[in-house]
């Protein structure tokens, strides 16, 4: 069955916390690795794999074993609400036909740290 889980064999589903990828906050996700609890790396484009698998860009290429994953480590899940608004707010000005402008500073604090415009005038 393609949507069973391989049950590890001292944590049963190995749940897992996640973070947000985008800023690190607080994940709202739970992800279920359970047997699969190690990250895998596309040897062609340098993707971590969570439990290995194929890689999406490259489904045919090699995978070596990177790491072993802690048993309360936290993985990347889905963004944060933030930095889904965020996100659609970066969106939205670019449809509108602006261009929207991130410095290197934590998402966060950004729009007030430098001062820098976000959006470029015409």
């Amino acid at each position: 069955m393609s949507d069973s889980i391989r049950l590890h064999p001292k944590l049963g589903v190995n749940p897992h916390l996640t973070y947000c990828p985008r800023c690190g906050g607080e994940g709202r996700d739970i992800v279920l690795i359970g047997a699969r609890d190690y990250i895998d790396r596309c040897c062609e484009c340098d993707m971590h794999l969570i439990g290995g698998g194929r890689c999406p860009k490259h489904p045919g290429r090699r995978t070596e074993r990177v790491r072993k994953i802690e048993e309360h480590e936290k993985l990347p899940g889905s963004m944060c609400e933030a930095c889904e608004a965020d996100q659609a707010r970066q969106e939205a000005e670019v449809v509108a036909g602006g261009v929207y402008f991130r410095c290197g500073v934590e998402i966060q604090s950004c729009p007030s740290c430098c001062g820098a415009p976000t959006k470029a005038e015409p």
